[in-house]
């Protein structure tokens, strides 16, 4: 079933609810949150629905601005906010038992960490190429193609490919400046948030640190596990890793911080 989360500000973001087929529950659950569910959250539960049957519920949500969510999307900076107001809803639900855990890849994993934040309810967390430092991969300079394909709701949704493997956004990023008229150029028209970031692409700290994890990482006081493909573009899970291992927390919780670089490619796809 779907639900209706309403954070701290107003605003509803759609939830979908997945309860195990057997038991009564309440049981642990699982939130992924998400901006790609624009098409519906179907292949994510074809991925992660066998956790259902181990006696999992799992908590699909659309972030701000995004599917059938309120709300106007602002990458990175909404999650933290917008991800304690969800657990904060989930662990009050009759059928969660107030034990969480965070996951996902990529954009996700950042959902997943910012979920996390000196929350006490967040038992775990897994991500996998998370984007943990703003503008040092994504979206900076290597991920501005990314960038505003996500900022525009998805390029599927406009009728045009995906401006990160588009050889027409790759010639339009390397011969035209200057960048703030991209969305037009390949959009058709602007995009607000995308010209409230072309400004701060070439470092503003302030701004970057608004949308980053590592710095606040060291606040999730909970067994993390930071997964990093070999291929990434940069060490952002491994800044969190060690963003994590230098924190505030006790040894204990320090030391159930685990970091693997793995084989696989980008946020394991």
């Amino acid at each position: 079933f779907h639900d209706q989360v309403a954070m701290r500000d107003g605003e509803r973001l759609d939830a979908r609810v997945l309860l195990p087929p057997e038991g009564a529950g309440p049981w642990p659950t699982l939130l992924l949150r998400s901006p790609y569910l624009g098409g519906g959250s179907d292949g994510h539960v074809s991925i992660f629905g066998g956790f259902l049957d181990r006696g999992y519920a799992l908590v699909l949500q659309a972030c701000r601005g995004t599917g059938d969510s309120e709300g106007a999307l602002e990458p990175l900076v909404q999650e933290f906010p917008d991800g304690g107001d969800t657990v904060d809803w989930l662990v009050a639900q009759s059928w969660s038992n107030g034990r969480v855990g965070t996951f996902g890849g990529s954009y996700e994993g950042l959902t997943a960490g910012a979920a996390a934040v000196a929350h006490p309810a967040v038992d775990v967390v897994v991500m996998d190429g998370a984007i943990t430092r703003a503008f040092a991969g994504w979206p900076g300079r290597r991920g501005v193609p990314r960038a505003l394909g996500m900022l525009r709701g998805g390029p599927q949704l406009q009728g045009r490919p995906d401006p990160a493997t588009s050889p027409e956004f790759s010639r339009l990023i390397t011969n035209t400046r200057p960048i703030a008229g991209h969305d037009i150029a390949y959009l058709g028209d602007e995009v607000r948030v995308w010209r409230e970031l072309v400004p701060h692409l070439d470092g503003d700290s302030t701004f970057s640190d608004e949308r980053s994890l590592v710095g606040r990482s060291g606040r999730s006081c909970v067994p993390m596990l930071h997964l990093q493909a070999a291929q990434e573009w940069d060490d952002a899970p491994l800044a969190a890793f060690l963003d994590s291992q230098g924190s505030g927390c006790s040894a204990e919780e320090r030391a159930a911080q685990r970091f693997i670089l793995g084989s696989h490619s980008h946020a394991g796809a």
